[in-house]
């Protein structure tokens, strides 16, 4: 309800100035739509969700950056040699990132009766797949458990192994904006000096998304 009023006050104080964004665009088309429970409902799904995992894929990649500074190094030599080699290492901090800390599972109903393997799977019964399990699996990933950028340059990775938003043709829709927020951080990041004032303790929430206790805290000091 504070959802729709909200977005009401917004559509009369000035409804020819929405931001360029989703949900003007959608009510430019259809302003009716706030009127449906639906549609207002995965509003609210995507406010709260995104925001969440968005702002936890931040706090852990600051934190891994401050935790291993030969990665900052590496970070910056790169850096010196030419931008492309930096967006590229920026790209695999984000996706190691991913996949240490912001996988957990992805759920699928049977619609349908199979067999896998050997195994029955009755129609009306979950699956899981186990993502975080596979993030760490000492069989696909060397030093498994250990923050290391470098092993996505490799080319060796694939959806069949690393899917931190979602498998193939059904991944998060927002991939690739939460990628390039998360690679706006770590390049302005290059401008400060990190120090770990304190590491935190690790902590989970559901459905499954560590996090760290509200005590951590970094020292960022700009460079000269």
């Amino acid at each position: 309800a504070r959802l729709r009023s909200g977005v009401s006050d917004w559509q009369r104080a000035a409804p020819t100035t929405w931001p360029p964004c989703a949900l003007g665009a959608m009510l430019s088309e259809r302003a009716d739509l706030i009127d449906d429970d639906h549609v207002v409902g995965n509003l609210a799904y995507l406010l709260h969700t995104s925001s969440l995992d968005t702002t936890g894929l931040l706090v852990w990649t600051l934190w891994h950056l401050a935790d291993n500074p030969e990665v900052v190094a590496e970070l910056r030599r790169r850096a010196a040699t030419s931008t492309h080699e930096r967006d590229r290492y920026v790209d695999d901090i984000v996706s190691e990132t991913l996949r240490l800390e912001q996988s957990e599972h992805i759920d699928r109903r049977v619609t349908e009766e199979f067999w896998f393997e050997g195994f029955r799977f009755p129609e009306g019964w979950l699956v899981r797949n186990c993502v975080q399990e596979s993030h760490r699996d000492p069989g696909v990933f060397a030093d498994a458990d250990q923050f290391e950028p470098g092993r996505f340059g490799s080319g060796d990775v694939s959806w069949r192994n690393y899917a931190p938003l979602g498998m193939a043709a059904r991944s998060c829709i927002g991939e690739e904006l939460v990628r390039t927020m998360a690679a706006s951080v770590v390049r302005s990041l290059l401008a400060f000096d990190l120090d770990v004032a304190d590491k935190g303790t690790r902590g989970y929430r559901l459905p499954g998304h560590s996090n760290l206790a509200e005590r951590f805290r970094v020292i960022l000091t700009p460079r000269p």
